[in-house]
């Protein structure tokens, strides 16, 4: 607990001397993680992200809930569960850069990234995969969301994380199976983008007290790649993640480990997340 929290039980000297000591501590920014790279967990052992660590070669790599010092401990986020199903819980770290490195169930690094940690901020990275080596690379977006809707209102992003998916569209689909195309849903959105926030439309909301978003590509609206279920809370803002494969794959993966064949599923998932 920071020293300030204790002032009133100080004169107004002592006051003025904690808050001049308390200024010289560097604000924490949230953490959250959510892994929605088929090439992350292909391969099983565990998955993890590393922070502020060069040795990767740990095999049971500890999971930290708190802050962490770089270099203090050997932190790293670790996600056991197929891609798009486990997210971590937002924790706080130190502001400031900090190096992440992303590896698969092999210790294999698939992605080694830095970021600065804004004071305050609250910081999501989405794992997602590399289109041209899925087995051998990721990408990481990163997303400050540092804004909460109105009390008065719901709202929503889209992440296109597909990698074989193509642009992609959506509309809302009301309980009477009526398609609604308003402006604010974006058109046409490209793989690793993601839209601004939008403002969900209490009229799209059916009698369960969820809007419906179904996702296409191109023209065709009859063929649906994926549903997502947005629950209506006012005060809520949601991030809805579109991730999987269209078209079942097998690939070849080859490390020091040896070499084995591994199957893609295909199946395409909205994944609907709460942002705050």
């Amino acid at each position: 607990m920071k020293p300030h929290l204790y002032i009133f039980a100080f004169t107004l000297v002592a006051c003025n001397s904690l808050k001049e000591a308390d200024s010289d501590i560097t604000p924490d920014a949230s953490i959250n993680y959510f892994n929605a790279a088929e090439g992350i967990t292909a391969l099983p052992g565990t998955k993890a992200v590393y922070m502020d660590v060069m040795d990767t070669t740990q095999t049971d790599p500890v999971q930290f809930t708190d802050k962490t010092t770089a270099g203090e401990t050997f932190p790293a986020l670790t996600s056991t569960g197929p891609s798009g199903t486990v997210s971590i819980l937002s924790m706080m770290q130190p502001s400031g850069t900090h190096r992440f490195i992303y590896t698969n169930g092999r210790k294999r690094i698939l992605a080694d990234t830095t970021f600065d940690l804004t004071a305050g901020g609250k910081h999501t990275f989405y794992a997602y995969d590399d289109a041209d080596s899925l087995l051998y690379r990721c990408r990481i977006l990163h997303i400050v969301e540092n804004t909460s809707a109105g009390a008065d209102e719901c709202r929503f992003r889209l992440l296109h994380l597909s990698s074989d998916l193509g642009e992609m569209n959506c509309y809302y689909i009301k309980d009477d199976g009526t398609k609604v195309f308003p402006a604010s849903l974006p058109s046409n959105i490209k793989y690793g983008n993601y839209s601004d926030l939008i403002k969900l439309d209490t009229a799209i909301v059916g009698e369960d007290g969820n809007a419906y978003l179904q996702f296409f590509t191109g023209t065709d609206t009859a063929t649906v790649k994926a549903t997502a279920t947005i629950p209506y809370r006012n005060g809520r803002s949601y991030a809805v993640v579109v991730k999987g494969l269209v078209n079942q794959k097998f690939l070849a993966y080859e490390d020091a480990a040896g070499s084995v064949s591994v199957q893609l599923s295909a199946g395409i998932l909205a994944r609907v997340r709460i942002i705050n």
